[in-house]
């Protein structure tokens, strides 16, 4: 039986923090055949709060044609001090590539194609770098589950 959630599908428990809350449609076979299509596209967001010193995302997967999609949250993990708009940003792309990944488990995907949206050019760059992360780069941690 697939898993009927993000957390069930989740291969290490140390990544459930990525997918904390989950929208989804009982039947996402529509979905993982518009990802094979090449017919599918995602975007996400992340906000931080200055005064609190918290982050946030949010995170939608969707069939082009026909809207069907998954939607997810989460708060950033992490010391206050490590905190940034730039790590939000990150985590909300983490968020994306996990829900794929939830998809390729549950629908057994070897192929297809996906169109990310990305709002942060900076956050773009570093995780597309031929180099890899900076490691004093605030953030690195999480290019470097995106990059897996």
């Amino acid at each position: 039986m697939p898993p009927q959630s993000y957390q069930e599908g989740a291969v290490d428990t140390n990544d459930n923090w990525m997918i904390q809350e989950v929208t989804a449609l009982t039947n996402r076979s529509v979905l993982a055949e518009s990802i094979c299509k090449g017919n599918a596209m995602g975007a996400s967001d992340g906000s931080f709060c200055p005064h609190i010193k918290k982050g946030s995302t949010a995170a939608v997967v969707q069939c082009q044609t026909t809207c069907q999609r998954v939607q997810a949250v989460n708060m950033v993990p992490g010391h206050p001090h490590d905190q940034s708009s730039h790590c939000s940003k990150l985590a909300g792309i983490l968020a994306i590539v996990k829900l794929l990944q939830l998809l390729r488990m549950e629908h057994d995907l070897t192929n297809g194609s996906f169109t990310f949206g990305i709002n942060n050019k900076e956050a773009c760059l570093t995780v597309l770098s031929q180099d890899g992360p900076n490691a004093s780069k605030t953030g690195c941690d999480l290019i470097l589950d995106i990059c897996k």
